[in-house]
């Protein structure tokens, strides 16, 4: 595979995705986070926010730092607070998977000041890799994070 092959695969991974999600991201919530579904107000169309999210990952220093989708919602509080929802699919294991998560949510959440939920879809056929969170420590401090995730391969006992 050439440099720009390889370049390009995430790209031609993701797209498939991304338009799935825009178009059925109502429903994709009520089957995969529910609590998340049932707490949204439908009256108000999600926003798209396609480039926020160019923003987000075109500065990041850090390779391979992009997220797949970010949706700006309005909760049933009637308040004018929105949550930005971060959903990454992933189809091959990663090593650098919760990390980039992480930092993609730390990002979007100092751009926007409001709360960040981040889903990943694992769609790779590895029953034993199951990302669920990202933890870092120094000195007694530490930062983590806890993804939401479903695995297509548990869900169904193979990958489609």
């Amino acid at each position: 595979m050439t440099d720009h092959d390889s370049q390009s695969q995430p790209t031609e991974y993701d797209s498939p995705w991304k338009e799935i999600l825009k178009r059925y991201f109502k429903d994709f919530l009520a089957f995969f986070l529910p609590a998340a579904h049932d707490g949204i107000d439908w009256q108000r169309p999600p926003e798209f926010l396609d480039k926020e999210l160019d923003r987000i990952t075109k500065e990041a220093k850090a390779k391979n730092r992009r997220v797949d989708l970010l949706v700006k919602v309005w909760l049933l509080t009637g308040d004018e607070l929105w949550v930005l929802s971060h959903v990454e699919v992933q189809g091959d294991r990663d090593s650098e998977f919760a990390e980039r998560m992480y930092t993609c949510q730390h990002r979007a959440h100092d751009l926007h000041c409001k709360p960040v939920v981040g889903l990943a879809i694992l769609a790779d056929e590895e029953p034993n890799w199951r990302v669920s969170e990202y933890r870092q420590a120094l000195w007694g401090v530490r930062s983590d994070l806890s993804v939401q995730r479903s695995q297509i391969i548990g869900l169904y006992g193979s990958a489609i």
